[in-house]
């Protein structure tokens, strides 16, 4: 059943994550603090110092973030997490639906200089899209951004909503928020960013335009609460650009 209006709550935190237990005294804060019903939570990236204990953090921490997912009926974008997959060593962002469960994951297939150290992360091989009221839905990290062409195989897959959890230096603030709004307004989509930055915590409409219009105080925590209009989302999908597109040359979505 189509829905014409998604609530998001998109979440700023700030905090570096040393130890399990201090994971979840964060995330347990975190919602304690909300204060609104919504469809979606999208959760900042999180930092680990060393992902030696990653198996352990991964699965402790999903569990957590599930058990939350169900309590209050939203759907939670988690990542990205240290995973060990078959290929090796990968930066995950995992999908949790209203029910608590696992709706997939994404492994960041850009993996930028963050990421290129002695653990040796491998890249992942595929987007990964969701549905949420009979929208699409996908996820991108920061170094997507970089790759125009990735975004554009998601829009010409009909995806209208691209969720971002973000880690960015503070330097890069200003860059990273320029090729938000370009690929978003170049592809027609909206775009949802979470980071531990104030000023970099926002969502951008289909014309590139930032439609978020709260101040998060410069803390810990901090929330800021979108609804996206579905009904625009829809028409976006047939961009007048897209359809000039050569699709052989996109990734096959």
């Amino acid at each position: 059943m189509f829905v014409k209006s998604l609530s998001v709550s998109i979440i700023q935190c700030r905090t570096k994550y040393g130890n399990l237990n201090q994971l979840k005294h964060t995330i347990t804060s975190i919602f304690s603090k909300k204060n609104n019903e919504c469809d979606l939570i999208l959760m900042p990236e999180f930092l680990f110092p060393s992902p030696i204990d990653c198996q352990e953090i991964e699965g402790s921490l999903i569990t957590y973030l599930q058990s939350y997912a169900e309590l209050m009926g939203s759907w939670i974008v988690c990542g990205s997490v240290p995973c060990i997959s078959p290929k090796g060593l990968t930066q995950r962002t995992y999908v949790i639906n209203d029910a608590g469960a696992i709706a997939g994951y994404y492994d960041e297939i850009h993996p930028g200089p963050i990421n290129i150290r002695a653990d040796s992360f491998v890249s992942g091989s595929s987007p990964f899209l969701f549905d949420m009221g009979g929208t699409k839905l996908a996820i991108a990290t920061a170094n997507d951004l970089c790759f125009p062409e990735f975004i554009r195989s998601m829009a010409l897959a009909e995806v209208a909503v691209i969720c971002l959890p973000v880690f960015c230096p503070i330097e890069l603030k200003d860059v990273l928020l320029s090729m938000l709004r370009s690929r978003a307004f170049e592809n027609g989509v909206f775009m949802l960013l979470s980071s531990g930055l104030e000023e970099l915590t926002t969502a951008v409409g289909p014309d590139g335009t930032i439609i978020t219009t709260e101040e998060l105080p410069y803390s810990p925590f901090g929330e800021i609460n979108v609804e996206i209009d579905l009904l625009k989302a829809k028409k976006m999908l047939n961009f007048a650009y897209n359809r000039y597109a050569r699709k052989d040359i996109y990734f096959p979505l």
